[in-house]
């Protein structure tokens, strides 16, 4: 995938880390314990192997990269199955997985903040072209080319830069960075074959789940609330419908009869 994107792979040593951990099995999985041992439950919130990880590798230092965290696409993400795919935008998509991901993203007119698409925007489009091409739709306006944030969210907010057209302009935008990435599986078999086993299982995962809940369903048994909206998450909705909070909150259809006893 670093390779897809243009990393220069003679000036980078790439390593497994789990193969380092084998190599250094013996001297690794004491020090781990004797981590544990020495710590107590509440200090030891992260995982235990953090401490001894670069130890293995021999580095003189660790220096961490920070980098910033892409927003869920969707409006609702805790509704949604984290095996959603809409919730974001994979190295492997196609031209019609983000036409379709990006038309449905949570895009508020005239809204900045929570908003995902111009947080791709601000992420991603703007520093790998230096600009934002939007395309406006036919009534809307001219064309416009926008190379700060602060330029778009000024005309976004006052309503000169409509959703629509911000859509049309991410989803264009992020096709044509990932179209490098495309090129370079179309063109190479070896990198096919790594990828195809990790999508037939997520393909085999998200079939297992549907029929499930279709299972669940034809049993007769009560829904909760929690599987109506898991549910709705994997069909692709994403607010429970008013059916499924009725279905949740429905009373019995036959009372009990009330006791002949007096008093």
């Amino acid at each position: 995938m670093w390779k897809a994107v243009g990393m220069h792979l003679d000036k980078v040593e790439i390593i497994w880390f789990s193969d380092e951990l084998n190599h250094h099995a013996v001297d690794y999985w004491p020090l781990a314990m004797d981590v544990s041992r020495k710590y107590t439950m509440k200090r030891m919130a992260r995982n235990t192997s953090c401490c001894p990880d670069n130890l293995p590798l021999h580095a003189g230092f660790c220096c961490i990269m920070p980098q910033a965290v892409l927003p869920n696409l969707l409006e609702n993400p805790e509704f949604q199955n984290r095996r959603n795919p809409g919730r974001t935008i994979f190295m492997l998509d196609d031209e019609d997985d983000i036409e379709e991901k990006i038309s449905c993203a949570f895009c508020p007119s005239r809204v900045v903040a929570c908003n995902p698409c111009l947080e791709y925007i601000k992420s991603v489009v703007l520093p790998w072209f230096g600009k934002f091409e939007v395309v406006q739709k036919e009534g809307n306006g001219s064309n416009k080319t926008y190379s700060s944030m602060k330029e778009l969210i000024a005309d976004y907010e006052s309503g000169d830069l409509d959703s629509f057209d911000v859509k049309l302009a991410l989803g264009k935008a992020i096709d044509d960075i990932l179209e490098l990435v495309s090129e370079f599986f179309r063109s190479n078999e070896e990198a096919q074959a790594q990828i195809v086993p990790h999508r037939l299982q997520d393909e085999i995962g998200a079939d297992i789940q549907k029929i499930q809940l279709q299972n669940e369903e034809m049993s007769g048994h009560p829904i909760s609330l929690t599987q109506e909206l898991k549910r709705l998450a994997i069909l692709g909705q994403s607010k429970p419908s008013k059916t499924a909070i009725t279905l949740v909150c429905r009373l019995p259809t036959r009372l009990a009869e009330p006791s002949n006893s007096s008093g």
